[in-house]
């Protein structure tokens, strides 16, 4: 187990290294100046060659590199070109309404799938199975950038129910919440659904049912658990998808998270911004597929060999 362990950390660093080089050399070599986004088109020559020499940006791109590798190494991501604060800072400040956002649409798009998985393999081919798979369709193919404008269409604008954006409300969470996790749960309903099928033709179910056992206890104590199984990788990839992905919804819906801020560090040419925020980003996801893993090598100790 330690072996395995010591491999899936090693390949994290690997990823984690890979990512940042790659976002590093992307960010500083794609067009755009940062010191014109600060100081405009009228500002002098010599104005921007001293702030730019104040930033560090008239150094070599490999020298820039150096350093950002080693202030990183030292837990140091640099300040903001844009704010001139901390990016550490900045990042803290913004990353709590991303998480909550993410841990908010996991639970409802839960809550819509279990029950969907279950009466979709229930009465598979059936009425309540072509249902359960329409919504299904639906809610994979209405991509966020629809659905979020026309939930507030509805909710804020017509039925004056929920606000419109922030999440400085009561009810705030509710729409964008909605807006993300309904792609989730449409998949997370078709992935239960294929497990249910497929654990119901396991030969332990078919003692289960030789034995006697009511179909109720069958499937609450034999066919649920072990078709959840499955699902902890998706719950445990769709997470960090969440995480990153939130940025459309976050931008609907004028959400200070860690996708919106990420969208204007990009607008703004401020590097530090978007490479703390992708830093972030990618360490969440692999850290928790890291997770998942160690979790399904404990469940299954042949993933270890």
């Amino acid at each position: 187990m330690i072996g395995y362990l010591l491999n899936r950390i090693g390949s994290l660093i690997i990823v984690v290294i890979g990512v940042l080089t790659i976002v590093f050399f992307s960010l500083h070599l794609a067009p755009g100046d940062p010191v014109e986004v600060m100081l405009g088109d009228r500002s002098s020559q010599s104005e921007r060659e001293n702030l730019r020499r104040t930033l560090g940006l008239d150094q070599p791109i490999s020298t820039q590199y150096k350093t950002y590798i080693k202030n990183l190494l030292q837990g140091d991501l640099g300040n903001s070109l844009h704010r001139r604060k901390p990016v550490a800072e900045i990042i803290a400040s913004r990353i709590g309404a991303t998480v909550q956002l993410a841990l908010l649409s996991m639970l409802i798009a839960s809550i819509i799938a279990l029950p969907l998985g279950i009466i979709a393999a229930r009465y598979p081919f059936r009425l309540p199975d072509r249902v359960a798979m329409l919504f299904s369709v639906l809610g994979l193919s209405i991509p966020n950038f629809v659905l979020g404008p026309v939930l507030i269409l509805i909710f804020s604008l017509w039925l004056k129910w929920l606000p419109t954006a922030g999440h400085q409300y009561d009810h705030s969470w509710v729409l964008p919440t909605i807006a993300l996790g309904t792609a989730m749960a449409a998949m997370l309903a078709r992935v239960f659904r294929a497990s249910l099928i497929e654990v119901k033709e396991q030969i332990f179910i078919t003692t289960a049912r030789s034995k006697g056992l009511s179909q109720s206890r069958i499937w609450i104590t034999h066919i649920i658990p072990n078709a959840l199984l499955p699902l902890i990788t998706v719950w445990g990839l769709q997470f960090g998808t969440l995480l990153g992905g939130a940025l459309i919804v976050e931008i609907v819906f004028n959400w200070q998270g860690l996708g919106s801020l990420l969208i204007e560090g990009i607008e703004q040419r401020d590097y530090p911004i978007v490479q703390g925020c992708l830093l972030v980003i990618s360490l969440s996801y692999v850290i928790i597929n890291m997770l998942i893993d160690i979790l399904y090598a404990i469940i299954d100790p042949r993933i270890q060999s």
